[in-house]
C-alpha cells in the first residue's frame, strides 16, 4: 500500500505539471482515500500518514543528493591522488635534474682548473691538442649544464603550477 501511494503521489506530481486537472482530481481524491485507508489500518489520523509519507519523500530526496556528493566527491579524490602521483614524480625529477646540474658544475670547475694549468704550460704542442680537446669537452659540459637549467627551470614552474592547481581542488 505505501508503494502504491507513492506511486500515486509521483503521477500526482507529474500530471500537475502538464496542467491536467480533471486526471490531478480523481488521483488527488485516490491518495486521500488511501491515507484514509492506512491511517484506519494503522488506527492513526490521516494527517500524521500524510506527514509521515512526506517525510519519506522528503528523506528519499536527501539520499538521492547525498548519492550525488558521494559521486562527485569520489571524483574529485581521484583526481587529488592523480596530482598527488604527478607532484611526486616530478620531485624526484627535480632531484634528479639538481643532482645532474651538481654533477656538472663540479666536471666543469674541474676541467676549468685543468684548462688554467694548462694554459700556463702552452708551449707544449701535446699540451695545445690536449687544451683543444679540454675545451670541446667544457663546450660539452656548458651545453649540458644549460640544458640542466632549462630542465630544472620547467620542473620548477610544473611543480609550481601543480601546486596551484592543488590549491585550486583543496578550495
Amino acid at each position: 500500500m505505501i508503494t502504491i501511494t507513492y506511486y500515486c503521489f509521483a503521477l500526482f506530481i507529474l500530471l500537475v505539471k502538464y496542467n491536467n486537472e480533471p486526471v490531478v482530481q480523481d488521483l488527488r481524491r485516490a491518495l486521500e482515500s488511501a491515507y484514509q485507508e492506512i491511517g484506519e489500518l494503522e488506527r492513526s489520523d490521516v494527517s500524521s500518514v500524510q506527514d509521515r509519507f512526506e517525510k519519506v519523500r522528503l528523506l528519499q530526496d536527501q539520499v538521492l543528493a547525498l548519492e550525488t556528493q558521494i559521486s562527485s566527491l569520489g571524483s574529485v579524490e581521484e583526481e587529488r591522488l592523480s596530482l598527488n602521483s604527478e607532484f611526486e614524480r616530478l620531485t624526484g625529477a627535480l632531484g634528479t635534474v639538481t643532482e645532474e646540474l651538481v654533477n656538472i658544475t663540479v666536471e666543469k670547475t674541474r676541467l676549468e682548473e685543468t684548462l688554467k694549468g694548462l694554459e700556463n704550460n702552452q708551449s707544449n704542442p701535446e699540451t695545445e691538442e690536449r687544451l683543444a680537446e679540454l675545451e670541446l669537452k667544457v663546450q660539452e659540459l656548458l651545453e649540458n649544464l644549460e640544458k640542466s637549467e632549462q630542465k630544472t627551470s620547467n620542473l620548477e614552474l610544473s611543480n609550481q603550477s601543480l601546486m596551484e592547481t592543488m590549491d585550486d581542488l583543496v578550495r
